[in-house]
């Protein structure tokens, strides 16, 4: 399993980081996998080891989530850590 070390997005010191929109509409991690390791969301029932689906990359990197419990919470590049769950 391999920890979001190459995804591009926010950065708690630096701010939002615009993505280029080609890399964000065919970017690598849509259709993967992920198993979540750690969220800063202090109102989310996602705790660690919960699995689900990327859908989606906006424009400041931030990771959209088909959560298997039915959660859409997003992913914040540099504050959230997950895995990618390789076959």
């Amino acid at each position: 399993m391999t920890v979001n070390h190459w995804v591009v997005g926010s950065n708690p010191t630096l701010g939002a980081m615009l993505i280029d929109p080609q890399l964000r509409l065919n970017n690598p991690i849509i259709g993967k996998r992920i198993q979540l390791v750690n969220c800063t969301d202090e109102f989310t029932l996602l705790k660690y080891g919960d699995l689900g689906t990327v859908t989606f990359v906006d424009d400041t990197g931030t990771i959209f989530v088909n959560w298997d419990n039915g959660s859409k919470l997003g992913l914040l590049p540099g504050v959230d850590q997950w895995r990618i769950i390789h076959d």
